[in-house]
Order: structure tokens, then C-alpha cells, then sequence
């Protein structure tokens, strides 16, 4: 999903359910129906 997204996985965080998921396991971790999923990137700025 993050490729499909066109972000860069280097800059992003992942929160599932109110967890975060780590890198290693974003392609193996399930999300259920009713999910909350969250994807924050990180971007410079100032």
C-alpha cells in the first residue's frame, strides 16, 4: 500500500489499530475490516 501510495517507506510511520506496525512487517500484517489504519509521512520543512 505505502508503494501505491507513491510514498517513500524511509519517511513513513504505520499505526494499526492504534499500534505501530514495524517496517519488517507491513507486508505480513493483516488488516481486518473495521481497522483503523494510520500512515503519517514525514516531511522537511521549517
Amino acid at each position: 500500500m505505502i508503494l501505491r501510495l507513491n510514498l517513500e517507506p524511509a519517511r513513513v510511520a504505520v499505526e494499526l489499530n492504534r499500534a505501530i506496525v514495524k517496517r519488517p512487517l507491513w507486508d505480513s500484517t493483516p488488516v481486518e475490516a473495521g481497522a483503523k489504519l494510520e500512515i503519517v509521512q514525514f516531511v522537511g520543512g521549517g
